[in-house]
């Protein structure tokens, strides 16, 4: 055994004596918690997207699964970590997370559920404030509601975050449902 591998099985030994023998595998060389003794919030937090992208909008349980991902998602995963594998994770994290409440409020916008579909944009524009499709749908929204002010006011919130991040204008999509609703008054 060369030195190395004798003190990661020290390490080992010292980490299993604290957390238990069962909660740290060794497996081709690496180390991890084990699953079936461990609750990781990050793994629970993506099985749970995972089943929410693959269940039926019109599910009744579907509201109980988006409630526990949003209590799940608590902003970006290890934000001060700059290493490349957490990067990785909180962009697939993140966007997952972002992905389900526009899938979701695209579901109620459609159902006529315009004050529970806004309900669930703004934890998405925290998490992704590029995202378009999350402003549109708000826009959309408030203005079938009758609030044109709000939906205007969005318009112009997206198009100072888009200028201000990317130095890029509206999508055309964006600006032709802004001019619709301009109109509309």
């Amino acid at each position: 055994e060369s030195c190395f591998e004798k003190a990661l099985l020290c390490s080992l030994s010292r980490l299993r004596s604290l957390v238990g023998r069962e909660a740290i595998l060794l497996q081709d060389g690496y180390l991890t918690l084990n699953p079936r003794v461990c609750w990781i919030d990050t793994w629970a937090l993506e099985r749970l997207l995972n089943q929410a992208e693959k269940t039926d909008q019109a599910d009744p349980h579907h509201d109980k699964l988006m409630e526990k991902i949003l209590s799940l998602y608590q902003g970006p995963f290890l934000e001060e970590d700059g290493m490349p594998w957490a990067y990785a994770v909180r962009e697939r994290l993140a966007s997952k997370f972002v992905r389900s409440l526009r899938r979701r409020g695209r579901y109620l916008e459609q159902k006529g559920l315009y004050e529970e579909a806004i309900a669930f944009h703004p934890r998405g524009l925290e998490t992704d404030p590029l995202s378009e499709g999350l402003y549109r749908c708000l826009m959309a929204c408030h203005h079938r509601l009758g609030r044109r002010a709000e939906a205007l006011a969005l318009y112009q919130r997206c198009r100072k975050t888009l200028s201000l991040l990317q130095g890029i204008d509206p999508s055309r999509e964006t600006e032709a449902l802004y001019q619709r609703i301009k109109c509309a008054g």
